[in-house]
């Protein structure tokens, strides 16, 4: 397993939290997930029972979701001081050791994650409704009925999914 976040599938190098500045923006759930599943190995297990790694949109957020999940994995578990000494980028390291040991006295963890798993179901499934909606508006101007008849069962589900994840 590579254990840094230098070269990704992408080639494009994934810098720290801090030296990303306001360029961009991490939705605060994907944030929070990140920082909770560092700080508790427990929450690992759970947050990839319901989310997958292409749930996180943010290149940070996805990069260290990757690698805790290529270790889970691997090991079926994740010895956080062992994970984050065997990660190559020293500069990675250093971040995510602070971000596992972070305090998080008082703070109900269960709950956190709860929030932040609904959040970003949500959100994916939003995001997929608007693409199977630009794909309908192209397979009219095609005049595809069969692909048409096919986004719009789709999309019917999507919807349904959607309430379900809603409430």
């Amino acid at each position: 397993i590579e254990r840094s976040l230098g070269e990704s599938g992408t080639g494009a190098r994934i810098r720290s939290e801090r030296e990303r500045t306001e360029k961009i923006v991490i939705p605060s759930a994907e944030k929070t997930m990140v920082h909770a599943m560092l700080r508790s190995a427990d929450v690992i297990a759970r947050v990839f029972e319901e989310l997958a790694i292409e749930d996180f949109l943010d290149p940070w957020c996805h990069g260290v979701v990757n690698l805790l999940h290529a270790e889970w994995k691997e090991h079926g578990k994740v010895d956080m001081q062992s994970f984050i000494e065997a990660i190559d980028d020293v500069a990675l390291q250093r971040e995510l050791r602070a971000l596992s040991m972070e305090d998080a006295e008082g703070e109900d963890l269960s709950h956190v994650i709860d929030d932040c798993l609904w959040y970003m179901k949500r959100l994916v499934v939003e995001e997929r409704l608007v693409n199977i909606t630009n794909d309908i508006r192209r397979a009219e101007v095609e005049r595809n009925d069969a692909r048409l008849f096919e986004l719009l069962a789709m999309k019917r589900e999507l919807a349904q999914g959607l309430k379900k994840v809603s409430h």
